[in-house]
């Protein structure tokens, strides 16, 4: 029964990961919950990212929120912003 469990966890974990490649690939704009699995972290850490300024938001006129993915990455790789990156650096997270 656990084997069972354990492997159906395995199977979400990879379909996750597979959801997370898709959706990098078809858009470069991620709504709060999108970036929080994208970046395995809850939607609370992101939107406190976003309240620090270490997230550039983009409001839609309906209020919601969208994420570039490439703010995204520079956060991770770099601890920074997109915004605040050197050219050099911009060229690293544009790669990806």
């Amino acid at each position: 029964m656990l084997e069972d469990i354990d492997h159906i966890e395995q199977i979400l974990i990879s379909l996750l990961s597979i959801e997370s490649k898709l959706i990098r690939k078809t858009s470069r704009w991620f709504t709060v919950e999108e970036a929080a699995n994208y970046l395995k972290l809850s939607t609370r850490s992101i939107r406190r990212f976003i309240n620090r300024g270490n997230i550039p938001q983009n409001k839609l006129p309906s209020g919601t929120i969208r994420i570039e993915k490439k703010d995204l990455d520079s956060l991770v790789i770099f601890g920074s912003a997109y915004r605040r990156l050197t050219l050099q650096q911009r060229k690293v997270v544009n790669e990806e």
